[in-house]
């Protein structure tokens, strides 16, 4: 499986980190958001890449984080990066 490093735009509100992931010729990416009155959102998009996930093409899973009962504060972002991917590698895409 290829898999990119986590890029980390956390540049107040909102946040947002992202990491693509997938066997070669389908890529995912990783997706999390923070808000103010939010926890970090998880979301896994099927995307050609990581500049196309506005587009018409791209399928956005909903915020896996609500749908397992995970809750991760801004402070725990490492934990929501490792959450998310755990989801991912389980099967858990959410796009059902």
């Amino acid at each position: 499986m290829e898999e990119s490093l986590w890029v980390d735009d956390l540049i107040g509100c909102p946040s947002q980190c992202y990491k693509e992931v997938g066997p070669p010729g389908m890529k995912y990416v990783l997706y999390l958001r923070w808000r103010w009155d939010n926890p970090w959102q998880g979301h896994i998009i099927l995307a050609k890449d990581r500049d196309h996930l506005t587009n018409d093409e791209a399928v956005w899973s909903e915020d896996l984080f609500e749908k397992n009962h995970l809750f991760f504060r801004e402070n725990e972002l490492e934990a929501a990066k490792e959450a998310l991917y755990k989801l991912f590698v389980d099967g858990q895409l959410g796009m059902e």
